[in-house]
């Protein structure tokens, strides 16, 4: 039997000795930009993450209180091989790297990167890996190549106490609600209109 369910952080526990290394970082601004859309898949007898240990940990990390979840009822051997195909599949997965330059830019061009998990930086590796003949363009085109115009993509690293770090996201809540943007943008926000200030804009 299945179930989704919203339950607790503290009722839930990560799969001992998980090979999987992940992303916590870009999951975390995932969660702020995106909220979380994909449940963690965890086994009912013992409330064990099957699949989703680095989204729970990135969770934590945002202080959130309960998760998402889907509850199988699986047998200890099951359970590892659900852990392992989870990860595996992931690893065999590819991509049609001319729809994904394409994909990628479109977000660009409306300055909605953040929450992607792919900055310019990661733009630049897309193009290396396309074919060389899609990257130039033919003898007998009438068009002029043309430069988009990309907007930087900065990571910001905070180095706060627990308690400044509470004052910050409450503050940040409120400027994204108000501007009815994600956290993220809200900070952006936030510095540009300090540093305006600061200048006397």
């Amino acid at each position: 039997m299945v179930e989704h369910a919203e339950v607790s952080l503290y009722d839930l526990k990560m799969y001992p000795n998980n090979p999987r290394i992940g992303d916590v970082n870009t999951i975390y601004e995932s969660l702020l930009a995106n909220g979380q859309y994909r449940p963690l898949v965890v086994n009912r007898k013992d409330n064990v993450i099957l699949a989703g240990n680095h989204t729970f940990k990135a969770l934590k990390r945002l202080g959130w209180a309960t998760a998402i979840v889907w509850y199988v009822d699986v047998d200890d051997e099951q359970a590892k091989q659900i852990m392992l195909v989870d990860n595996k599949l992931n690893d065999d997965a590819t991509y049609d790297f001319e729809k994904l330059e394409k994909a990628i830019k479109d977000m660009q061009d409306v300055g909605q990167l953040i929450g992607t998990g792919y900055t310019e930086q990661a733009l630049d590796e897309v193009l290396k890996d396309l074919p060389t003949e899609l990257e130039t363009p033919s003898k007998n085109s009438s068009k002029e190549p043309t430069d988009a115009k990309l907007d930087a993509v900065i990571d910001v690293v905070l180095l706060l106490t627990d308690e400044k770090f509470y004052l910050y996201k409450k503050a940040i809540g409120i400027i994204a609600d108000y501007h009815k943007v994600n956290p993220t943008k809200a900070g952006i926000i936030a510095v540009e209109s300090y540093a305006n200030k600061l200048i006397g804009n």
